[in-house]
């Protein structure tokens, strides 16, 4: 059963891939075949071969790679899907895209790297085959002059230089992608991304050189006939007319009218929102090395799930950073908030910076909290797959580490807002380090008292596992003194996964479909993925959706 479970899985994760993989290669077959067969390309088939069927079959599928690469990862579509979610039934559709968009955009980016190699191997060759097999009798069909060598082909034309310099860009983006490099490196990543404007500007630019040939009076002149004349003295029709040539029409503009039209939105969008004038009205230390940052900005809104790019311009003013919203802004208290945690560079120096000119993390007054201003920038906020939480009637949510901020902000309105159409709310924490208890225990002890209260003690319930049990022991009086809830509620160890969610199907078998929400490492993710398909039945659907910032 558990390997029938496995496979479901690993089909559903591989089948968009395999679909992908099927229209490229349908696409490829098409205009390779196109080219090897009509006879408009005869003369420019004799000088390159079947090169000439691969390049413009990489071509087409380069179209195609173009088109599709930047709608997963467009925050104006994002956005625009998150807003039109407001039925009851799209929601379910537009977390289905916000979890898998950044599957798909690695999808086409990959194939588009591949492509792309593949492409500039076959010019090359072509260059070669111009310059060795140049064609004295129809001289319009080549590419350069006679003698001209291949290297002099590609680096002193128009489509050879534009063709290095998205071939530079487009490894300097591949390269930055990789995971090794983007996490430690994030601001590498973004920056380079930043190169698709030229890449686009050259994208275009390349096809205007008119290096492929066509016979453009076909019908006047049938390139095979000629041969048949000079093979076969008896046969007396000759050509009714020389050759013409001319080059093919370039359609890249429009593969690229619709993504030009999201990137331009998504740049109207992110230069909208990060000059909005931004300040830090107060600070408040947390333990674990983190701050959570309450800043205030008249014309900001934003719902909960939902994340900003923050950048502090006294710390780097090229760095932006995406940090989970964790208070939303209301009538009454227009201030919101994120947590920052010192875990790599560039957050060390911004909580040190401000813990230096603030805040002294040596005090014993942990709560201390500070109110001066700080000029911060902000650009968001961005949609996310936990925007749908409070949207569903019956939520799982679980998070591991920090992965645990997306769901607070959900957390703090339901304890703020008069009503909501949750039924059944579960939230599950895998805590490594027992003191991040601390950042939201009066939260969760709050809301969990709230609904007491108004006799719905099933709405929400909560548990905490501890993957470090001694870390425990140093906060357990702190704990039981102020928030005894939150002490019961804690587990030493990682949660057993079967278990757990066997009690969940338990919790839920009256319900129709269950979302599970996840934020935290791959290998968590992994194992939500299996277990919902384990406790899954036709009539009671535990559907995951998982964190992915764009």
């Amino acid at each position: 059963m558990a390997l029938r479970g496995k496979g479901v899985i690993s089909l559903q994760n591989w089948l968009p891939v395999a679909v992908w993989a099927s229209v490229t290669c349908a696409l490829f077959s098409w205009a390779y075949f196109r080219y090897h067969h009509e006879p408009r390309y005869f003369y420019t088939r004799q000088i390159l071969g079947q090169w000439l069927c691969v390049s413009r079959g990489t071509a087409a599928v380069l179209h195609l790679c173009m088109a599709c690469v930047v709608v997963p990862v467009s925050r104006f579509l994002h956005l625009a899907v998150a807003r039109a979610a407001l039925p009851q039934r799209l929601p379910k559709i537009s977390a289905l895209f916000l979890v898998h968009m950044r599957k798909m955009h690695v999808t086409f980016a990959f194939t588009l790297v591949v492509a792309s190699v593949v492409h500039t191997i076959s010019h090359v060759v072509n260059a070669f085959n111009f310059s060795l097999h140049y064609n004295y009798e129809y001289r319009e069909v080549n590419w350069g002059n006679a003698g001209q060598g291949a290297l002099s082909l590609v680096f002193t034309s128009a489509v050879g230089l534009s063709g290095i310099g998205m071939m530079v860009i487009i490894t300097l983006m591949a390269y930055t992608s990789l995971e090794k490099v983007r996490n430690p490196h994030y601001n590498y990543f973004w920056f380079s991304h930043h190169l698709a404007w030229p890449f686009l500007a050259l994208y275009l630019i390349h096809p205007l050189s008119k290096v492929i040939k066509e016979i453009s009076n076909i019908e006047e002149h049938k390139p095979c006939l000629q041969y048949v004349v000079k093979a076969n003295d008896s046969f007396q029709q000759p050509c009714e007319a020389p050759p013409a040539f001319k080059a093919p029409e370039s359609d890249a503009w429009k593969w690229l009218f619709i993504p030009l039209i999201l990137m331009c939105f998504d740049l109207i969008l992110r230069l909208s929102s990060q000059f909005k004038e931004t300040t830090v009205s107060s600070v408040a230390a947390l333990p674990g090395q983190a701050l959570e940052i309450f800043m205030h900005c008249s014309s900001f809104s934003c719902s909960p799930g939902q994340y900003v790019l923050l950048q502090v311009p006294s710390v780097s003013a090229l760095e932006w950073h995406p940090f989970t919203i964790v208070k939303c802004p209301s009538n009454k208290d227009r201030k919101f908030s994120v947590i920052v945690k010192a875990r790599g560079d560039w957050t060390r120096k911004c909580v040190n910076q401000m813990v230096n000119q603030f805040i002294s993390l040596s005090d014993t007054n942990k709560d201390k909290v500070i109110n001066k201003e700080i000029r911060l920038l902000i650009s968001g906020p961005f949609a996310s797959p936990m925007e749908q939480v409070l949207r569903g009637k019956n939520s799982v949510c679980i998070g591991g580490g920090v992965g645990i901020t997306p769901f607070m902000s959900h957390l703090r309105y339901m304890l703020e807002a008069d009503s909501n159409q949750v039924e059944q709310l579960k939230f599950i924490w895998i805590c490594p380090d027992a003191s991040q208890i601390l950042w939201f225990a009066w939260t969760l002890s709050s809301l969990h008292d709230k609904f007491w209260e108004h006799n719905k003690p099933d709405v929400f319930n909560f548990s905490i596992y501890v993957t470090k049990p001694s870390s425990c022991q140093y906060l357990e009086g702190v704990l039981e003194a102020k928030y005894p809830l939150v002490a019961q509620r804690i587990h030493n160890g990682r949660p057993k996964w079967d278990a757990l969610f066997f009690d969940i199907k338990c919790e839920f078998s009256t319900k129709d479909v269950v979302n599970i929400f996840g934020c935290g490492s791959k290998s968590m993710l992994q194992q939500l993925g299996y277990q919902s398909k384990m406790i899954s039945t036709s009539k009671n659907r535990y559907v995951l959706v998982r964190e992915a910032y764009s």
